[in-house]
């Protein structure tokens, strides 16, 4: 959802600064941005939000150092105190964004917007980034401490439906629900390992597609076997059967297919963006480096601030969680349905009342019968 949001709040046009423009550098035809129903593919687009992520960051590094190439930088031996400070500064002027906000209060023909853009896209690709390394190694507390991030991320580009369910889990995690059942909610459901390594886990939703697979694909139930007695049978033992076939594999050197999805080297890529930014001095703060509005994307933490500041988002998250006592009469007075309601009313408390009187002569009958006993 997060890596999709991302796709389509920085695709820009293929003229402008964001991402659609460095997927048609790359040549990524897949990726190209067409309509909000046909999204790309998951781990397509997962790689290529890392590649220019990293490209954006390694460019960043280049600024601050004033080094024209990382054979250059590496040349010039820094010692880890550099480091470190040129770390801070890449946090403090690109990462963090200061500046980004104050220019943001700038008139627009006064702005960089092309390096407000580069920001802002580094800001929620390295959000994506943590998340799907918290993740891969396990660590929801992680996960629990970016959700306010992904809360503001999900008001900024509209995205209504998962920001009730962010506010819910947060208003149930802090306020709500006991520290127990806070933790059995982390530990059980919301993440899986099925290999028992340290890197190895995946969400609960993805377990499910994986036991789909193997329950619809390659375990299908085919001809006089196309039974829910036998899918009933062979659900609980896939688990083994799969180790047993990664056994066999593993021992007899079987040819097989892979586990991992590989994607395209990132190394050449890479240079290939970064040659781009550094040319059009993408990260460079230069006043009035401003483009037409379609070839940028947009900062979803500055339309959530205001939308928050609105009280909207709030209110209709409010509303939506009060309880209404429904009424299970109903009332035409005044209307020539009047007296049918009034009859249909009584008949309805006759009809209660006759059903309590018959459990009450069953209760009384039953402590009768265990008396006799």
């Amino acid at each position: 959802m997060i890596a999709k949001q991302i796709y389509w709040v920085h695709t820009g046009s293929v003229a402008g600064f964001g991402l659609g423009r460095d997927i048609s550098l790359l040549k990524r035809i897949g990726l190209a941005p067409k309509t909000k129903q046909t999204n790309p593919d998951y781990h397509d687009l997962k790689e290529i939000i890392t590649h220019i992520l990293k490209a954006h960051v390694l460019c960043c590094w280049l600024q601050i150092t004033g080094s024209s190439s990382l054979a250059e930088l590496a040349k010039s031996n820094p010692s880890p105190a550099d480091l470190v400070q040129w770390l801070q500064l890449v946090v403090d002027k690109i990462i963090l964004g200061c500046d980004v906000h104050n220019m943001q209060r700038l008139p627009t023909e006064a702005q960089d917007q092309v390096f407000v853009n580069a920001c802002t896209f580094i800001r929620d690709a390295l959000v994506f980034h943590e998340l799907v390394q918290s993740i891969w190694v396990g660590d929801v507390g992680q996960m629990m401490d970016l959700l306010p991030q992904l809360t503001m991320m999900c008001i900024g580009s509209g995205n209504s439906n998962y920001v009730v369910e962010f506010l819910d889990l947060m208003q149930r995690m802090t306020y709500e629900w006991k520290p127990e059942f806070c933790d059995l909610i982390w530990d059980s459901c919301w993440l899986a390992n099925t290999s028992g390594k340290r890197n190895g886990f995946f969400p609960l939703d993805q377990l499910q597609e994986h036991n789909s697979l193997w329950n619809k694909v390659i375990f299908v139930a085919e001809g006089p076997n196309a039974s829910w007695k036998y899918l009933g049978m062979m659900s609980p033992i896939i688990p083994m059967l799969r180790r047993v076939s990664e056994h066999v594999v593993e021992t007899f050197g079987v040819a097989s297919k892979g586990k991992h999805y590989q994607g395209v080297s990132c190394e050449k890529e890479i240079e290939l963006l970064m040659a781009q930014y550094i040319q059009e001095k993408v990260h460079t703060m230069e006043m009035g480096g401003h483009v037409s509005p379609d070839g940028l994307g947009e900062d979803v933490l500055w339309l959530a601030s205001e939308k928050l500041m609105s009280g909207d988002v709030l209110k209709k998250w409010k509303e939506g969680k009060e309880v209404y006592i429904r009424e299970t009469g109903q009332s035409f007075k005044g209307s020539e349905w009047a007296e049918t309601d009034e009859l249909v009313q009584g008949m309805g408390e006759e009809h209660e009342q006759d059903v309590l009187e018959n459990l009450l002569s069953q209760l009384s009958q039953m402590m009768v019968d265990i008396q006799l006993m």
